[in-house]
């Protein structure tokens, strides 16, 4: 709760003009609301004939009312839309500062949920607060007005509104429970979800597992109808329960004050006018207070997940280490946490190894063997448990592992394509881009439209081979590839490995692939195998020598002159 209180505290803060402003603009409204009032007060008891204000003066005030209310909303729509700016911003660059391991903790679904639904959930605080201050100053700038016409009289009222406002507190409080549970329920559906939408194939193709699904959606969707129908409840009892006591009040004023305590016809019509006059914000500051709750849960939920809270300066330009060095692993290991006390987590390594510049290095494995995780150490996503990896005879640190990364070109099995192409305004990256995408055979599938790829919606084979384009283009020294041919015909298969992989090389890159493909594990300087979390060494290569013929290189060399 303390985190979600700093979180709270920094919007205040930035934005604490808009509150100032609010708090003596909903004064002015309430007391300009009362004088309208006590104007028609006066005309009902005293009649028309007799009525102390001019037509002239109750429709200037009547105007001011609304100039004042005008300003009141716009001031609240730019705090709304600033605040929601920020949050919005904020929140993106907690996910994009945090580390992958730690927003691949958390989970894809519970990260989706956030950026979606609390976030807007959030943003109602600052929508309801300034409109919530302005109907309590009317509420208050009321209940003056009814001290000024009885003091006697008011004591009884404010009795029942104390008791009133003590029972929709207790409502309130109860439905807490209910809006946190609606929450858990909204992630675990979103996690559900993305196993229909993702696991279709295998849905399709198991009647049984399509029932398990089934159960288990149906389970989650039973619990959000409770906890529903509980906040529901609450929240209609009390809408209900406010109209009750609000006619409650107008009938101890009718049938016990105005006849037990002989009040005069001015008081009771102007208290009547008073109480009819609030109803509507009683009714909003009792929808805001549930509107409070619910933003209180989504900034709670925000704040648990626990990102990165770190200020990055987005101009600062992370130099590169260098090229053409060596990758050097030292007694690396990786230890994943026991999913049961009694066992021991899956542990990678102790590995010795160093990737050469201008060499290809296979791995081979067995799934859970650990290549993914050996491959998220060597592109610094993940940070070993022990040991030491250097690049150039630097050892990579807490300091430094931003600027590796900007060294490391990774194409995973989970890869994803941006259509934002990152190419250097040069004419020789512009030559090679387009060089490229005909040399692929993508011509046909995607235009390059100012800086961006016309589509990514793509076959799984092609949208590898756009990955493939933004790694020649970005010219990171260090290039992972992790089953890059696994969806390729026969044909772009050989040529990955026989024209594509040597370019690679030439280029003094660091090549490290992950491959099955035995057919060409010649292509190779060197084969290893994972094995248990160990990486043991097959064989070295001398790979055949680059044919005249290989078109990467003629590309490569063309976009050189």
């Amino acid at each position: 709760m303390r985190i979600q209180l700093e979180s709270l505290n920094r919007l205040y803060k930035k934005y604490f003009w808009y509150f100032a402003f609010t708090l003596p603009m909903g004064i002015l409204l309430g007391v300009i609301s009362m004088h309208v009032l006590q104007i028609i007060n006066d005309a009902l008891t005293s009649g028309v004939e007799t009525i102390e204000y001019s037509a002239q003066q109750f429709f200037i005030t009547i105007g001011v009312l609304l100039g004042l209310g005008v300003l009141n909303e716009f001031v609240k729509i730019r705090l709304v839309v600033n605040a929601s700016r920020d949050i919005h911003s904020r929140l993106v660059d907690k996910v994009l500062d945090s580390s992958y391991e730690k927003v691949e903790s958390i989970g894809l679904p519970k990260v989706n949920a956030t950026l979606s639904k609390d976030v807007d959930t959030a943003i109602k605080f600052f929508q309801v607060l300034p409109q919530m201050v302005a109907n309590i100053s009317i509420i208050v700038c009321a209940i003056a007005y009814m001290a000024y016409l009885s003091v006697t009289a008011l004591m009884y009222v404010f009795a029942l509104i104390a008791f009133a406002g003590l029972s929709f507190t207790v409502i309130i409080l109860l439905s807490r429970k209910y809006l946190q549970n609606i929450r858990e329920c909204a992630d675990t559906l979103m996690e559900h979800y993305e196993a229909i939408v993702k696991g279709k194939k295998e849905l399709s193709l198991d009647s049984k597992r399509q029932r398990y699904v089934r159960t288990d959606i149906r389970g989650t969707l039973e619990q959000l109808r409770k906890n529903n129908r509980g906040a529901l409840t609450l929240f209609g009892m009390l809408e209900h329960w406010g109209q009750f006591i609000l006619f409650a009040i107008l009938g101890v004023i009718l049938y016990y004050l105005g006849m037990t305590l002989g009040l005069e016809k001015t008081v009771v019509v102007g208290y009547i006018l008073t109480l009819l006059f609030i109803l509507e914000p009683i009714e909003q500051v009792t929808q805001a207070s549930t509107d409070l709750m619910e933003a209180k849960v989504a900034f709670k939920k925000i704040e648990s997940l626990q990102l990165s809270d770190d200020v990055v300066d987005e101009k600062q330009e992370v130099a590169a280490l260098g090229s053409n060095l060596n990758l050097k692993l030292s007694n690396i290991t990786y230890q994943y946490a026991a999913q049961v006390e009694s066992e021991k987590g899956f542990k990678i390594g102790p590995i010795d190894c160093e990737f050469k510049a201008g060499e290809a290095t296979f791995i081979i494995g067995g799934n859970g063997s650990g290549k993914s995780t050996l491959f998220k150490m060597l592109a610094g996503l993940y940070s070993p448990t022990g040991g030491t990896i250097e690049y150039g005879d630097i050892p990579l640190e807490t300091n430094n592992i931003p600027s590796y990364r900007e060294c490391v070109s990774l194409i995973a099995a989970d890869f994803w394509v941006f259509k934002h192409i990152l190419v250097n305004d040069s004419v020789e990256d512009e030559k090679l881009l387009q060089q490229l995408v005909s040399l692929l055979k993508l011509d046909k599938a995607v235009e390059i439209i100012e800086g961006k790829w016309s589509k990514t919606t793509l076959s799984q084979g092609q949208r590898k081979r756009l990955a493939l384009i933004q790694s020649y283009i970005e010219h990171k020294p260090i290039v992972l590839l992790d089953e890059w041919a696994a969806d390729q015909d026969p044909v772009f298969k050989k040529v990955f490995y026989e024209e594509i992989v040597p370019s690679l090389k030439a280029q003094g890159k660091v090549v490290i692939i992950v491959s099955h493909d035995d057919n060409y594990y010649h292509t190779a300087d060197r084969l290893m195998e994972l094995r248990d979390g160990q990486l043991i060494l097959h064989k070295n290569n001398k790979p055949a020598e680059i044919t005249q013929n290989n078109q990467f290189f003629k590309v490569l060399d063309s976009c050189k002159e």
